[in-house]
């Protein structure tokens, strides 16, 4: 099925008489539909439950019980921060959907997948790991989702917050931190993480670890930058630039779709023609662009090529991108980070330093050519690429 979800908190008011549903138990759902496709927090009141929006586990209590909460308070509490930041990060991550939903309409895979589609060679999940199959899920091919569906607080089975993670063999495996920290080691695939910590608190960075996530080695993740709704940033005529995220890894590709977001026209004239009932709006008025990247072990070099392989769409906004090269912490590091220089097309383009983190990021974004920094922080490359050619190709030089 290709768009799948659910209602966030449902339509029942709990068991025991309740008048909303539990907080954690809103805080899980909307943290495992935040990678469905389909989403939203919905219900009917109607004298069946007082509220059940995230910012109301608060207010509400603030207006009628005189700010006096239910225990556990912490929960409470933490329903509008967790939330908050889940369907941020869902934005975020809008383009990855996107690129599922029309990859959909070329091969009919769906959005959101069971193991079984994006690891098709493990054959452990049809045996001793079968259970993983009713509890994780794939967004795409590369970033999988194993979601805390027992309570860590009351009642059943006492998780503590804690679950077991099953990572596909055929691939390694990289713990998903959001660009919040460096990434730790590659994880094997085949293994079974025991007791990943999810437990609901917002103690330092924990909130971006209250689902288990993990991306496969040398995936190309896309990511945009936070809007209140899809768009207000070109409607405010304001460009909202992706930044391609590379994992580590031997090599890896992506298809990345862009379209005017609105009308049918992007619709692949091949996959729907008109005289099998097709849609007859479809024009194919879309841009394609494939993303590689490819390690050289001779010259200790990473070459990435992003190639316009349909180019029948040009975004009115977006003239620029960026890569974000994220780095293994086994990786050698020199004076400039894990590389040495970065070239396009033959050139050696600027490295952005002096200053803190924070003046150098503020410094790529303004930069009007070609230029990099590296993230000492997050142990992360990032490169402002303009997208002025249908081929372009990047080497980075390590050290």
């Amino acid at each position: 099925m290709v768009i799948n979800g659910q209602d966030i908190g449902g339509f029942e008011t709990a068991l025991d008489g309740g008048s909303w549903a539990s907080p954690e138990l809103l805080i899980r759902w909307t943290i495992a539909g935040a990678f469905l496709p389909w989403f939203r927090n919905h219900y009917v009141r109607k004298g069946r439950k007082e509220f059940q929006e995230p910012f109301m586990y608060v207010e509400w209590f603030n207006q009628y019980k005189g700010g006096q909460l239910p225990e556990p308070q912490d929960l409470y509490r933490m329903v509008l921060p967790v939330c908050k930041h889940y369907i941020e990060l869902r934005y975020r991550l809008l383009q990855l959907f996107y690129d599922a939903m029309f990859e959909n309409t070329l091969n009919g895979l769906p959005i959101c997948r069971p193991l079984f589609l994006s690891a098709p060679g493990d054959k452990s999940l049809f045996n001793d790991k079968e259970n993983f199959i009713n509890n994780e899920f794939f967004v795409g091919n590369d970033l999988l989702v194993a979601p805390v569906l027992d309570p860590q607080s009351d009642g059943g089975y006492h998780n503590h917050g804690k679950r077991d993670v099953y990572l596909p063999s055929g691939a390694n495996w990289y713990s998903f931190a959001n660009n919040t920290a460096p990434l730790g080691s590659v994880i094997e695939g085949g293994t079974t993480i025991r007791d990943f910590d999810a437990n609901l608190n917002l103690s330092g960075n924990h909130i971006n670890y209250l689902v288990p996530v993990f991306i496969r080695e040398g995936a190309i993740i896309p990511t945009i930058e936070i809007e209140q709704y899809v768009g207000q940033l070109n409607e405010q005529g304001l460009p909202n630039p992706i930044t391609l995220n590379i994992y580590p890894g031997l090599s890896g590709c992506y298809n990345l779709y862009l379209d005017d977001g609105v009308s049918r026209s992007s619709a692949p004239t091949e996959a729907h023609p008109a005289e099998f009932g097709g849609d007859d709006q479809a024009r194919s008025e879309f841009r394609q662009t494939q993303v590689t990247h490819q390690y050289y072990s001779s010259t200790n070099t990473r070459e990435i090529k992003v190639v316009r392989v349909h180019d029948n769409y040009t975004p009115k906004f977006e003239k620029y991108f960026f890569l974000a090269l994220l780095h293994d912490p086994s990786e050698v590091k020199g004076s400039t980070g894990c590389v040495k220089e970065i070239t396009i097309e033959g050139g050696v383009i600027e490295r952005i330093s002096g200053g803190n983190i924070d003046q150098q990021s503020a410094a790529l974004n303004r930069a009007a050519s070609n230029a990099w920094y590296y993230n000492e922080n997050i142990n992360i490359t990032f490169v402002k690429v303009f997208d002025d050619r249908p081929d372009i190709t990047l080497l980075a030089e390590l050290y």
